[in-house]
């Protein structure tokens, strides 16, 4: 899979960029064949997302920028961010919006059901990601956080 350009050029297939990120419109069955097709070649990769928060934070950071570079493909959670890209002239809908909540618990029950091995990082302030972890690995059995 082709990595997310976030640089000067054309963008890649799929991708949409305005405000110096670049995000790839997804809907939800597209975001899990995705991540099986992925699975089922056995390539590793990071899946980034984007919302309004780390907007902010990609045009404050350079760190969080080459984050974002090395992503293979950032979907949008935020529907902010639906609305900036249409603003750009993109024609993106409310369905190629996925939260953590459903893209996570979709893929909890595809890895219990294929046997796959799912990481995932959770963000947030201090404190935060011990408790996301407590209650993602509580409600998605087999989950190693």
């Amino acid at each position: 899979m082709k990595r997310q350009s976030n640089a000067a050029g054309p963008p890649a297939p799929g991708e949409v960029s305005f405000l110096g990120i670049s995000v790839h419109p997804k809907t939800l069955d597209e975001w899990t064949d995705t991540v099986g097709q992925m699975i089922d070649e056995q390539r590793k990769g990071i899946i980034a997302n984007h919302n309004l928060h780390s907007l902010y934070l990609f045009h404050r950071s350079r760190e969080f920028r080459e984050f974002y570079r090395k992503a293979v493909w950032t979907y949008i959670d935020g529907m902010p961010i639906i609305a900036l890209a249409r603003l750009y002239g993109h024609r993106l809908s409310r369905s190629q919006r996925i939260t953590n909540v459903d893209g996570g618990s979709r893929t909890a029950r595809m890895a219990n059901l294929l046997s796959w091995f799912v990481s995932r990082c959770c963000g947030g302030g201090s404190g935060r990601a011990p408790t996301a972890s407590f209650c993602a690995a509580d409600a998605h059995e087999g989950w190693i956080l």
